[in-house]
């Protein structure tokens, strides 16, 4: 299996979609992508990212900022630790990151006439 990840030079297309994550936990994710084995699975999840590549030809792409892991952070303060200023601020930038991804989607679901309020948020 090795040998056909080094033929279809696997690792280098890791690295280049790497070059586009805003986090190392997207990077580290990115590590964790295997090759389908199964053609059906791989065509179902074509047709996920041709209707997503659309969207975002139509519509932009969303403005993200670079954000950094805070799972660590999170169990700090789950076990009664404490959260120093930067701590705060890497959680407030994730906060925004979300904002930003709701509001798009909303408007994103108005334009194709779904309903929102179906929606948790």
């Amino acid at each position: 299996m090795k040998k056909s990840y080094r033929t279809l030079e696997f690792s280098f297309i890791q690295d280049y979609i790497k070059n586009y994550c805003f986090s190392e936990m997207a990077k580290k994710r990115i590590d964790q992508i295997k090759p389908f084995q199964d053609i059906d699975d791989l065509k179902l999840y074509q047709d996920d990212i041709s209707s997503a590549m659309k969207i975002i030809y139509a519509y932009g792409r969303i403005p993200l900022a670079p954000y950094e892991d805070i799972k660590e952070i999170l169990q700090k303060a789950q076990k009664g630790g404490v959260c120093y200023p930067q701590d705060l601020l890497k959680i407030v930038q994730i906060l925004k990151n979300v904002q930003k991804i709701i509001k798009i989607i909303k408007k994103l679901w108005t334009i194709f006439n779904l309903e929102c309020s179906k929606l948790k948020w």
